[in-house]
């Protein structure tokens, strides 16, 4: 089955098992900056392979499989790349639908590969995937049923992992987000990070559904 995120079918033919140090080592040993796929490829093998808590600025947060905490510098320096090279890729990479860019807190962003179990080959059975859609009173869920959405998902981490408020009233948030132009929901999640640097007070934080109602994206600059 082809996978509706990756671009050209990309989990189509099957999967080379190549282990993640060994990546590691052969990039590293080499005094040539690295291509766009190697690139990608030490990303792979650099995200968490497996939940870990992380201690940013003082503040203790979740770094999920598949995502981390390095800086774009961090970064520049793993590919042997200058820093304005690295934003490129990443941009680029965001732009391919391989990667997440979420704003965590001011002048810190995580990286997270998008579908990251389905590129190392850990899939669901399709018989559990098909009793988990299934949408009953035992296994209802509102959080589980936004996950669907991707966009809607990486919103709604990214904006109360930035604000730091309580996640309530998802299901509201859930409607008014349906209602949001593509252009919109892009500048909703992009634009998290000026609004918190321009409020600067978590009193004065809207909830998720009130920034998506009263379209605050609209007011900031990046």
């Amino acid at each position: 089955m082809e996978n509706e995120i990756l671009p050209f079918g990309a989990l189509t033919s099957g999967y080379v098992l190549i282990p993640k140090k060994l990546l590691t080592y052969n990039f590293n040993k080499r005094d040539t900056s690295l291509s766009y796929l190697e690139a990608f490829l030490t990303v792979m093998a650099t995200v968490n392979y497996a939940d870990n808590e992380a201690t940013i600025g003082g503040h203790k947060m979740m770094c999920k499989r598949g995502e981390s905490l390095l800086s774009y510098p961090s970064w520049a320096k793993l590919f042997n790349w200058t820093t304005s090279k690295t934003r490129s890729f990443f941009k680029k990479m965001v732009k391919e639908r391989l990667i997440a860019i979420i704003p965590v807190m001011y002048g810190v962003k995580l990286i997270q590969v998008i579908d990251y179990d389905g590129l190392t080959g850990k899939r669901k059975s399709t018989k559990k995937k098909a009793a988990e859609d299934v949408c009953t009173p035992e296994n209802y869920n509102a959080e589980k049923i936004a996950r669907k959405d991707q966009k809607f998902y990486l919103f709604w981490d990214a904006y109360h992992r930035a604000t730091g408020l309580e996640a309530n009233d998802i299901g509201m948030a859930m409607i008014i987000w349906k209602r949001l132009t593509k252009d919109e929901k892009e500048l909703a999640i992009i634009k998290i990070e000026p609004y918190c640097r321009r409020i600067n007070n978590t009193l004065f934080y809207k909830t998720a559904v009130n920034y998506l109602k009263a379209k605050c994206f609209y007011n900031e600059r990046l």
